[in-house]
Order: C-alpha cells, then sequence, then structure tokens
C-alpha cells in the first residue's frame, strides 16, 4: 500500500469503469482508487528505470569479448554446420546467413 502526506491536487479528474465493475470499485472506494493509480505509476516508473538499466548493461556487455564466441577468421570460408551445431546449443533453433 502507497501511503503519502502529499496534498492533494485541487483539480478533479473522473473516470468511467466498465459496467461489470463499477460495484466493485464503489465498495473500495476513492481512496482505494487513488492508491491503485499511484501504484500503478510507481509500477511503471520502476519498468522504464529497469529498461534503461538494461540497455545500459548490453552496451557494456558489447565490449567485452568474453560475451563472443569466435567460430571462424576472416577469409575462412564460414562453417554453417559448426555455427547452426553451437546455436543448438545454447537453444537457438538456426540461422539464415546471405551474401
Amino acid at each position: 500500500m502507497i501511503q503519502t502526506n502529499e496534498p492533494l491536487a485541487e483539480q478533479i479528474i473522473s473516470l468511467r469503469v466498465p459496467v461489470s465493475q463499477i460495484e466493485i470499485v464503489q465498495a473500495k472506494g476513492i481512496d482505494w482508487i487513488r492508491e491503485a493509480i499511484a501504484e500503478k505509476l510507481q509500477r511503471e516508473s520502476v519498468i522504464i528505470i529497469s529498461a534503461e538499466a538494461k540497455a545500459v548493461q548490453r552496451l557494456d556487455r558489447l565490449n567485452n569479448q568474453d560475451n563472443y564466441t569466435t567460430l571462424g577468421e576472416i577469409g575462412e570460408p564460414i562453417d554453417i554446420t559448426a555455427i547452426q551445431k553451437h546455436l543448438r546449443q545454447r537453444g537457438k533453433k538456426q540461422i539464415s546467413i546471405t551474401d
């Protein structure tokens, strides 16, 4: 439950709910609606921060050579069978390499 001592805004916002939910919402009351909205806003804020943190982690992984598997060298023919085997071991089904 989110508790805040912050004063309420002067502006009133109304909302409409589906007919099937009106009695439930009315029974819960105004404070419940405020808390539900506050919790939703808080969750979305955490998700945005989490997504941003994950993006930064992915960028950091780009520079770490331990995150890469070399299956050939420049100038050598591409061994599709070895690549497919490696991907199956990692849980990937297949890849397609085209010119």
